[in-house]
């Protein structure tokens, strides 16, 4: 067997390796979580919030937009129907607040005339108020594959907020007789929750980053890695906590979860803090110092400082970072050929901190 033919058998090999181990590592993706639909149960197309519309009703009034809108999907009456004749047409719904809509359903009326009444080609649509245009968010076409009663889901990418969105169909699946919705849902995204955990004299502090459809959030804790978590907090509203039932020299390990439509959502990453006894602030620092920061990232920073400098910072970190989030410490060590050394140490990303002082 030649060089060449070893090489590319070598070279498949690799490749069938790389591939094996990338699908692997998809399956550990965090799967993206959604609300509810967001659309509340309509019982006109203006009640209780909100307006349902559409470009065309059957004999004009009498299956309006809303009852595609009303939260139910087990009545033949209870549906969408365009103007007679028609296989195209377009149904809305406007909030009466912006939403970011990443996800839309649709269902057949049940029992339904014929299957194929239900859409084939589209675009979901987003109003634009400030350019007056409405925009694609997503394209389907051909859809054929309906039944009866069954849903159907469809997600795409969107990162902007509208009031008004819609469902603009081009094509039913060839009924000869009109186009019908029997229900249009629509979701957002549950937004990943950022947790920070930092800490001092038995005290954790919490930051989290808001999620926009969250009603409220829970709190858990452990002393283990990965859980279980105990419920230390419930139904806060804001994006902060601080837990004082702590002990200093123990590691915590904390996650946040997000209350949704009346049901617990995605947790947040998990963070972790090592509770420690820092320097009173009213003793100032005399001697010399070695100052140890622990990141919230379990790095290990240290620092030869004067009494000064220590000062400072303690001064510094007990203002909450009030006037600055972050903190230059200047190395007047080891600093070799370079003209200075610098770190910026961000007031959020501190763990926790010891001060070791000792004299000459």
């Amino acid at each position: 067997m030649n060089k060449r033919l070893l090489l590319r058998i070598a070279t498949c090999f690799c490749f069938i390796v790389s591939l094996v181990f990338l699908g692997q590592a998809t399956t550990f993706a965090e799967e993206i979580q959604y609300t509810d639909n967001v659309i509340p149960a309509m019982t006109s197309n203006t009640s209780p919030s909100g307006e349902a519309s559409a470009s065309t009703v059957y004999q004009n009034t009498k299956y309006p937009a809303y009852l595609a809108f009303d939260h139910i999907s087990n009545s033949i009456s209870s549906a969408w129907v365009c103007a007679s004749g028609s296989s195209t047409g377009w149904l809305a719904y406007e909030f009466e607040n912006k939403k970011c809509i990443t996800k839309y359903t649709l269902v057949s009326r049940n029992p339904v005339t014929e299957i194929t009444e239900m859409p084939k080609t589209w675009t979901f649509e987003a109003y634009n108020e400030e350019t007056d245009r409405w925009i694609i968010l997503d394209k389907q076409t051909n859809i054929t594959t309906w039944t009866i009663g069954v849903k159907k889901e469809f997600v795409f990418r969107n990162t902007s907020n509208y009031k008004k969105y819609r469902i603009n169909v081009s094509a039913n699946c060839d009924s000869l007789h009109s186009l019908v919705i029997g229900e249009l849902e629509m979701m957002e995204t549950v937004s990943p929750i950022n947790l920070v955990a930092t800490t001092r004299d038995e005290q954790v502090f919490l930051s989290w980053d808001v999620v926009t459809v969250a009603e409220s959030y829970n709190v858990k804790r452990s002393t283990t890695a990965g859980g279980p978590y105990s419920i230390i907090a419930t139904n806060i509203t804001g994006t902060k906590y601080t837990d004082t039932n702590v002990m200093n020299g123990t590691t915590y390990y904390y996650i946040v979860t997000a209350n949704v439509n009346d049901s617990e959502g995605q947790s947040s990453n998990e963070a972790s803090v090592t509770p420690q006894a820092t320097a009173d602030p009213n003793q100032p620092i005399e001697n010399k110092v070695l100052l140890v920061i622990t990141m919230v990232t379990g790095e290990r920073k240290e620092y030869e400082l004067s009494a000064d400098k220590i000062n400072e910072f303690i001064t510094w970190f007990n203002s909450k970072a009030a006037s600055s989030p972050m903190y230059v410490i200047e190395k007047d060590y080891n600093k070799a050929s370079f003209i200075s050394r610098k770190d910026y140490i961000v007031y959020k990303q501190i763990s926790n901190f010891e001060v070791n002082e000792y004299t000459d």
